[in-house]
């Protein structure tokens, strides 16, 4: 499963620049779009509906609908090219919520990587990878939280051990008692503590 080893040394696409004359002329086929689909579905029911097979006309017509309003609402989501506003990098805690009285102080990251049978190469290059990250304050404390659901602890020998692979690389290995879904995420916890906490 290495298959994606070629591919790690690869930077991000730049985004593309923000052109005015892109940005009218989509907007410009979206306007003659609709014009033009409006037309095709008032032409449809008035000349093209076979009365005679309504069974299969009905349908596709209303089939046809659906697309013309998938079509609009897509026109709808790219109609205006709007960048989110380049924020500092929040630092203390006070920048996100209210203290009430209690001491400020930087802010904490957990990175959490959901397992279930993923084999161990592909979770551990994730591993690696995510305690590598970096924030912009170095006071900033960053924790790896690896959460396995597919309780391979290392009690099963025929499974891989990824609690072992976690101590390797000094992250908190977290299984559940069971898989029971989101509600209960915090029901049932077989919380390994770790040192590295």
């Amino acid at each position: 499963m290495s298959y994606y080893k070629s591919f790690e040394n690869r930077t991000p696409y730049q985004a593309s620049k923000f052109s005015l004359f892109i940005e009218a002329l989509f907007q410009i086929t979206a306007v003659v779009f609709i014009f033009v689909g409006f037309e095709y579905l008032i032409w449809r029911w008035n000349h093209s509906i076979n009365w005679d097979a309504i069974w299969i006309s009905l349908p596709l017509y209303f089939a046809e609908i659906l697309a013309f309003i998938g079509s609009l609402l897509t026109i709808f989501n790219y109609w205006s090219h709007k960048d989110a506003p380049k924020t500092k990098p929040i630092h203390f805690l006070s920048e996100m919520e209210e203290l009430n009285g209690r001491a400020d102080r930087p802010i904490k990251i957990d990175l959490f990587i959901a397992t279930y049978n993923e084999e161990l190469e592909i979770v551990e290059d994730t591993v690696k990878d995510a305690i590598k990250v970096k924030y912009n304050y170095n006071d900033v404390i960053i924790k790896v939280y690896l959460l396995d659901d597919g309780h391979r602890d290392g009690t099963n020998p025929k499974q891989e051990n990824f609690k072992l692979m976690a101590e390797k690389y000094q992250v908190t290995y977290i299984s559940r008692e069971n898989n029971i879904g989101y509600p209960e995420l915090f029901i049932g916890f077989r919380y390994e503590k770790s040192k590295y906490q």
